[in-house]
């Protein structure tokens, strides 16, 4: 006689079909998420509201750790660079390797522990409390007013955050080389950035972080719409956003740099 249980996958097999499962309800999500971006009511002035939120919660972290990681970085750069004699390129070797998928990481950590976690966590505990609901009733999609906002927000902040960490880097690298340690002058550290930084790698830079954002704001309006309401799903919610996150941008990020590189 056939055991029911026999027929069930286990283990190993399980784990692979659940995690098919997860991607391709995110997939769909995605392609959700994007059909109600282009269709009205659109909530402009939720959308800044978010883009505020978003952009004053994670900036400074952001200075900290572009902050330190320039720092570190620069002064990694100017011992390679004075072994070679090759001073005036320090800036542009520290800020090559920033504009690979450096800032991105760094700003996809940023927004994804700051402002993702929050965000998932609140609107899954509006969904604990019902408040989802609510405004259906009252006529409002709530992810059209409370997803898309978020979606849109974290795009946007994704872009400038990834410019101002450059921007720090390159102030800093400037700072240290030309000004404490006196290895390059102004002019040829500029000269170095210019010679090994083009203003594609800058097209690229915002590029990326469009993934990212995409990224961030997909599974951050997924995973708190998609919680189960209860305490502890608002803690799932929370997690599952960092790890989707992560999981997304960094797969697109791989396909992308195949793409270009490959």
């Amino acid at each position: 006689m056939n055991d029911l249980s026999t027929s069930r996958p286990h283990g190993l097999t399980a784990a692979a079909t659940a995690a098919t499962e997860e991607v391709g309800r995110l997939a769909i999500y995605s392609l959700t998420l994007l059909g109600h971006l282009v269709r009205p009511p659109f909530y402009i002035r939720e959308t800044f509201r978010q883009i505020h939120y978003i952009g004053v919660t994670g900036l400074r972290p952001l200075i900290f750790m572009a902050a330190g990681f320039g720092t570190s970085m620069t002064v990694i750069g100017m011992a390679g660079a004075t072994a070679l004699g090759i001073e005036k390129y320090v800036g542009g070797l520290t800020l090559s390797l920033l504009m690979g998928d450096g800032a991105i990481v760094l700003t996809g950590s940023i927004l994804a522990g700051r402002a993702g976690c929050a965000i998932a966590a609140q609107i899954a505990t509006m969904r604990t409390s019902e408040e989802t609901d609510a405004l259906a009733v009252m006529g409002i999609h709530p992810v059209k007013y409370l997803g898309i906002p978020c979606f849109v927000a974290f795009f946007l902040t994704s872009i400038l955050y990834s410019y101002i960490g450059v921007a720090i880097v390159i102030a800093l690298g400037l700072l240290m080389t030309a000004g404490l340690r006196n290895l390059t002058t102004v002019g040829d550290f500029m000269d170095g950035l210019t010679l090994m930084i083009t203003p594609d790698d800058f097209f690229l830079l915002g590029a990326k972080s469009m993934i990212i954002g995409f990224a961030l704001g997909v599974s951050t309006v997924y995973c708190g719409f998609t919680s189960e309401p209860s305490a502890e799903g608002v803690g799932e919610a929370t997690n599952r956003s960092i790890n989707y996150s992560y999981f997304i941008g960094l797969t697109i990020l791989l396909l992308f740099d195949l793409f270009i590189y490959g």
